[in-house]
């Protein structure tokens, strides 16, 4: 699974990328040339019913959370309202992994390419936290794989990424339903690309949000115990590949099976 968030969307009538394009076409929109976030209320009129009630006084910034299987060219998009989290991109990577397990029921290793930063940094302690707990509910180990500073671009999932850029390209993002339509039209018919998008509804909170909260958070010592040994780095320590490369085993038994068999 190659998995990365594209740039964030901000809702409504507002000028974005390959705006030429709509001019060539002869259709130009009327549309805001500045992208000042407006509130849920201003961009849905009339709601919708993806969103709760209760969240319509929210940013309507969308951040498109996705995952390209390079087995089958298959792309999953979650669309997070608000603020993409390690949970979110956890959440993501436990319905793909659910979703494959269906075609195939032996599933038990997976590999993630990723950027080192973001939601899913290389260090981060909710990203780590978040595989635990994927890993555990799937019985599936997952060995990840950063790509280094300035690398990011050769990740997989750009190009998806780039097929949606072209989806959307001289097209006002109104709403949540049209974010998701142009996503699913996507195309790549040399590879034959399958797209699955949809709304994740949850409300997820960054770091800062739960410390303000009061919410309890994991520190560096609660991960370790936490873990117990079932984070297992592939490189020596005083290398910068220590961070990068490690994999996260679904239990403590197949972690001391696999660390007995390596020695």
């Amino acid at each position: 699974l190659s998995i990365d968030t594209k740039a964030k969307i901000v809702l409504g009538r507002f000028k974005h990328d390959s705006v030429r394009v709509m001019a060539l076409r002869g259709h130009m929109p009327s549309m805001k040339d500045h992208d000042y976030v407006e509130k849920m209320y201003q961009v849905y009129v009339n709601g919708t019913s993806l969103v709760d009630k209760s969240r319509m006084n929210e940013n309507a910034v969308l951040y498109p959370v996705g995952a390209l299987c390079l087995n089958d060219n298959s792309a999953y998009v979650a669309l997070i309202l608000g603020k993409d989290t390690a949970e979110s991109m956890g959440n993501l990577i436990q319905t793909v992994i659910n979703e494959k397990k269906r075609t195939m029921p032996k599933l038990k290793n997976v590999l993630i390419l990723a950027d080192g930063g973001g939601a899913n940094s290389s260090n981060g302690i909710l990203w780590l936290d978040e595989l635990l707990r994927v890993s555990e509910v799937t019985s599936v180990d997952i060995e990840v794989r950063h790509y280094a500073p300035g690398t990011s671009k050769f990740n997989a999932v750009e190009r998806f990424w780039s097929k949606v850029s072209i989806s959307w390209r001289g097209k006002p993002l109104l709403d949540i339903e049209h974010v998701a339509k142009y996503i699913r039209q996507a195309k790549d018919d040399v590879n034959n690309l399958q797209v699955r998008c949809w709304f994740d509804s949850k409300k997820y909170y960054t770091k800062s949000t739960k410390r303000e909260m009061g919410m309890p958070l994991l520190d560096r010592k609660g991960l370790e115990d936490k873990a117990q040994g079932r984070i297992v780095h592939l490189y020596d320590d005083k290398t910068d590949f220590y961070k990068w490369n490690y994999k996260v085993y679904a239990s403590v038994e197949s972690a001391a099976a696999a660390t007995e068999t390596t020695a």
